[in-house]
């Protein structure tokens, strides 16, 4: 060979390692699989990333297993059925899960439940999931605002209940910027309460993963707003959250009470980003609470963000509307036919939207698919026909 054959071979090669490197970083597709009900998004660039896995049990792995056969990294925002109730299947399946990320009180229930001791937990694990709702907060309705209550005539149940709204109001004042609010004018079903169900789902997670050798990375939700790079070798950025390594059971009933009171609150919420391409905001069901006043999150021109809370008309999650900055915003919502979502705030964006199912009579669900290559969107869908007021299903 040549010196000149040479020299084109090495350049030949050069060249050719150089146009499959710019191929890997310029080429995304982001996909809301067509889930019954809840969330459930795949992201494929330099990783393959799922985020969230729905309310049915099966849909998930199915529609994953179409796409790929390995996940570098599956991602938990919150304990919601609908945006975990796939997961043990998906972990089940013949797909490669490489890594997990789970909200922090997944653990710390787990732990707790491992304790000896009888708490609010174990009752629920005891109880039929119909009663669970009157075990937690079962009096909070009918207590008299600013009047003085008699602890030595008092239930026990009812204790529990009064110090439960004064730790949450301490830990408002202390951590909320001083804003409290008056719990006592709140429905009963303020707090949200986690059935036996959730307590078994989250043990066969755990089981499940300790038995295939998957990790498990603990996030703990921080209510501040910092970027911080979960694994270093995948692009993921936790917006309000970080890892914690140090899983410990929870203190006591009013502990798991707080926690469980904030399910949606404590969503966590990421940032998709590389360098060369848009950013993904995965916004879960959060209202960006952890935005300061005057704060917002800045993306990329022609960034894709998950609807917050499915589109709802929340006045905490129309809020994030006005939190994201960046040109040529790509909106995608997914959830089931549903007429109290989108609300009109949702519908009345003026970006581009996308749904899985749109609120009119005729929608059907569809797999919302977009593919960016090479500085160009490129959608497989019709853009979102959602009405307000929605029409009668």
């Amino acid at each position: 060979m040549t010196w000149k054959n040479s020299f084109f071979a090495i350049f030949k090669i050069g060249v050719l390692k150089y146009f499959t490197n710019i191929k890997k970083l310029t080429i995304m597709k982001f996909t809301a699989l067509p889930v019954s009900e809840g969330d459930c998004f795949l992201l494929s660039s330099d990783s393959t990333i799922l985020v969230d896995t729905g309310k049915d049990t099966f849909e998930c792995s199915k529609f994953v297993n179409e796409k790929t056969k390995v996940l570098d990294l599956v991602i938990i925002t919150h304990y919601d059925a609908d945006h975990v109730n796939g997961i043990l299947e998906l972990i089940k399946s013949n797909i490669t899960i490489k890594e997990i990320w789970l909200p922090d009180n997944f653990g710390r229930i787990n732990e707790t439940m491992k304790e000896e001791k009888i708490n609010l937990l174990k009752k629920i694990a005891q109880n039929d999931e119909d009663n669970t709702k009157s075990i937690i907060i079962p009096y909070l309705y009918s207590i008299p605002e600013n009047e003085y209550v008699n602890e030595d005539t008092m239930s026990m149940d009812l204790i529990s209940c009064i110090k439960c709204i004064d730790y949450y109001e301490y830990l408002e004042l202390t951590h909320m910027n001083g804003k409290k609010t008056n719990l006592r004018k709140l429905k009963p079903d303020f707090f949200p309460y986690i059935k036996k169900s959730h307590i078994n789902l989250i043990d066969k997670i755990i089981t499940e993963c300790t038995g295939r050798n998957i990790p498990i990375r603990w996030l703990k939700n921080t209510d501040e707003y910092e970027e911080i790079k979960i694994n270093h070798a995948i692009n993921m950025y936790g917006l309000n959250c970080k890892e914690n390594k140090d899983i410990k059971a929870y203190i006591d009933d009013i502990e798991i009470m707080y926690s469980l009171s904030r399910i949606n609150r404590d969503s966590l919420v990421f940032k998709y980003d590389n360098d060369e391409l848009p950013n993904v905001l995965f916004s879960a069901d959060s209202g960006f609470e952890f935005v300061s006043k005057g704060g917002s999150i800045p993306l990329k021109d022609n960034s894709i963000v998950t609807a917050a809370h499915h589109g709802s008309a929340d006045k905490l999650n129309t809020r994030t509307y006005g939190l994201v900055l960046g040109k040529g915003l790509i909106y995608v919502r997914s959830d089931s036919k549903n007429k109290d979502r989108p609300g009109a705030k949702y519908v009345s964006l003026t970006n581009d939207k996308y749904c899985t199912i749109c609120n009119l009579p005729s929608s059907v669900l569809n797999e919302v698919e977009l593919d960016y290559n090479s500085g160009n969107w490129k959608e497989k869908n019709t853009e979102c026909n959602c009405t307000f007021p929605p029409p009668r299903l």
